[in-house]
C-alpha cells in the first residue's frame, strides 16, 4: 500500500507494521553479519529498545561477529509535496534508529535544515505535525550544502552511507545544487536515494532535482510503502 493512500495520521496498526518491518529488515545476516551462536549481547541497541519501549522488549539484541555495520545518515524531505509520506518516513527513521545494528543519525531538510537524531531518540516525543510545521519549498543546494557541513563536523573519518528520501522537487539554483551534492557525493561512501513517486507506472524522472541527483547516486528506489522501505535498508552496502 502506497503510504500516500492512507489518513495523514497513520493507524497504530501501520505503524506497528513499518516497526515490525525494520526490525525484521535489520536483522537480516547480509545486515548483521556473522552467526546469531557467536552474537553478543548489543548495549547500544538494548538501551535504544529500552527507551522506545518503556523498558518492554521481548528480546535483547545482539551484536554479530564480522565485518561491522556502516553508519547511516538519514535525510527527509519534509517539504510539501512529500507531506503524504512524511508520517511514515518519521515512523521509519525512529524504527531504524532503534534497530539497526551500526551508527544512525537522522535529519530533515524543507525550508530549514534540522538535525533530528537527538530529538528523536525519546520515541515519539514530538509529532511529525510538529517537525513538518514549516512546510514550504525546497531548496535543494542549501539544504545540501548544510547537509555536508553536518556530515563533517561530526563525521570523524569514519565511511557512512547516506539514505536520502526526496521526491526532488527543487526551487533553488541547480547550479548550486549540483555543487552542494558533489560535496555530500565525497563524504560519503554510498548515497541511496528514495523518491515514492518512483513506483507509479506514469512516473519520469524529469524533476530538475532528480536529474541532478541521479548523477552522484548509487541506488535510486521507491520507498513508498512498508515493503518498499525493506528494499531501501537491503540496499545498504556491506
Amino acid at each position: 500500500m502506497d503510504f500516500s493512500t492512507v489518513p495523514p495520521a497513520l493507524s497504530p496498526q501501520l505503524i506497528d507494521s513499518i516497526r515490525r518491518s525494520v526490525a525484521r529488515a535489520c536483522r537480516s545476516p547480509r545486515i548483521t553479519g556473522g552467526s546469531p551462536r557467536q552474537a553478543t549481547p548489543d548495549i547500544g541497541r538494548t538501551m535504544r529498545l529500552l527507551v522506545a519501549s518503556d523498558g518492554d522488549i521481548a528480546e535483547l539484541p545482539r551484536r554479530r561477529t564480522g565485518p561491522a555495520p556502516r553508519s547511516v545518515d538519514l535525510a527527509i524531505d519534509l517539504s510539501g509535496s512529500m507531506a503524504g509520506y512524511s508520517e511514515a518516513l518519521i515512523t521509519f527513521a525512529r524504527a531504524f534508529r532503534v534497530h539497526y545494528p551500526g551508527s544512525v543519525r537522522i535529519c530533515a531538510f524543507g525550508t530549514v535544515f534540522r538535525e533530528l537524531t537527538h530529538r528523536e531518540s525519546g520515541s515519539q516525543q514530538r509529532s511529525s505535525t510538529a517537525l513538518t510545521a514549516d512546510r514550504g519549498g525546497t531548496d535543494l543546494g542549501q539544504s545540501f550544502a548544510q547537509l555536508a557541513r553536518w556530515r563533517r563536523s561530526s563525521s570523524r573519518g569514519v565511511p557512512a552511507v547516506l539514505i536520502v528520501f526526496s521526491d526532488g522537487w527543487d526551487a533553488g539554483d541547480q547550479t548550486t545544487f549540483d555543487s552542494s551534492l558533489s560535496q555530500v557525493r565525497r563524504l560519503y561512501r554510498s548515497i541511496i536515494w528514495a523518491n515514492p513517486h518512483v513506483a507509479k507506472a506514469e512516473y519520469r524522472p524529469v524533476q530538475r532535482g532528480i536529474v541532478t541527483a541521479l548523477a552522484y547516486v548509487d541506488h535510486f528506489v521507491s520507498g513508498h510503502s512498508v515493503h518498499a522501505l525493506s528494499e531501501v535498508i537491503e540496499r545498504i552496502p556491506s
